[in-house]
């Protein structure tokens, strides 16, 4: 079943900063007190793990290509794998699964206890058993091919950007904690908003940014206004608001959004928050002159080949539930 199979390795934190600092690394490792011992040896336990799960695949018969996460591009994705595997953590898992627009799966195999793991059901614990489940198990019996819902995201900022978010969009200013100005248009309506930003996520999402983003307004007027009008609708505070628009039990496919929108009418008056259906758009333009930024998947401004877009007055983003889902590999028992 899986007999052309492309590993992608992760880049490690010490890797990283030699590729952004080179030969100054030392010195700014010390002007910012950072432990590069405990760098250092997090990159040994990565590729001791990474070795091990490469000599795993070499126990079957396959043909096996292996490269790091820094030189993948969309390219490395088109040769026709019956398999892609990444060991690393979610951002490396989320950087490749990008590429990926048919139905290759998908395998990730959590390297290290230092690197996040919410879309892994395999560590080196595990790896030598769910390694041998795909090549002598069954389908549905040993393992599960699933599909994971996706986000698509379409910036026209001079230039035309599509990315693809398994976890999520966040639009608003580059720096999280300031202010956004968007007109979104959405299911026939055009709202005003002004506010921290607006989330898109998946239920995959849910426990990074959309758990965590702040609604508000900055204007006490305005404020006031929501809070009179929150009351009239039952919703008390801030803490209801947030349980009535998180994911509920079952909603595993579903896409949903929050924002703070100027309006007097809906299910929570001045906030909203609500879903997004297979076969809708949301699109979205900017009204701020400068620091605005659509960001993908939780990417930062420094990391390599960033999925951190400009969002300037005037520019668009269209937004809409993936038909291309992502097909990964999954076990019942996660570690």
């Amino acid at each position: 079943m899986f007999k052309k199979i492309l590993i992608v390795s992760k880049m490690t934190e010490l890797e990283l900063d030699e590729f952004l600092f080179d030969a100054e690394v030392e010195a700014v490792h010390r002007q910012r007190n950072v432990d590069t011992r405990a760098l250092i040896e997090r990159d040994k336990i990565h590729y001791k793990t990474f070795e091990q799960i490469v000599s795993c695949f070499k126990e079957y018969d396959v043909s096996l290509e292996v490269i790091k996460r820094q030189n993948v591009f969309k390219r490395d994705l088109d040769k026709g794998w019956d398999l892609v595997v990444v060991v690393g953590g979610d951002g490396t898992f989320m950087d490749v699964a990008r590429y990926i627009h048919d139905c290759t799966p998908l395998f990730g195999i959590k390297s290290s206890p230092f690197s996040m793991g919410g879309h892994f059901h395999t560590n080196l614990s595990n790896a030598r058993d769910h390694i041998r489940r795909l090549f002598e198990g069954a389908p549905d019996k040993d393992f599960s091919l699933r599909p994971r819902t996706r986000v698509k995201g379409v910036v026209e900022n001079g230039n035309t950007i599509v990315d693809y978010a398994l976890n999520e969009i966040l639009i608003g200013d580059v720096y999280k904690a300031g202010y956004d100005s968007l007109d979104i248009h959405y299911r026939g309506t055009v709202y005003e908003t002004g506010s921290s930003g607006l989330i898109v996520s998946t239920f995959r999402g849910k426990t990074g940014w959309y758990d965590n983003i702040p609604i508000r307004e900055q204007d006490p007027a305005v404020i006031s206004r929501y809070r009179s009008a929150m009351e009239k609708a039952g919703l008390e505070n801030r803490d209801m608001l947030l349980r009535e628009c998180d994911f509920k039990p079952g909603q595993e496919t579903m896409v949903r959004y929050k924002t703070m929108m100027r309006k007097s009418e809906g299910p929570c008056p001045g906030n909203d928050y609500g879903t997004l259906l297979p076969g809708e758009e949301m699109v979205v333009f900017c009204r701020v002159i400068s620091d605005g930024a659509v960001t993908f998947d939780g990417h930062k401004p420094t990391r390599i080949r960033k999925r951190v877009y400009p969002f300037y007055y005037g520019n668009r983003l269209t937004i809409s539930v993936s038909d291309k889902p992502l097909m990964c590999v999954e076990f019942d028992n996660r570690f």
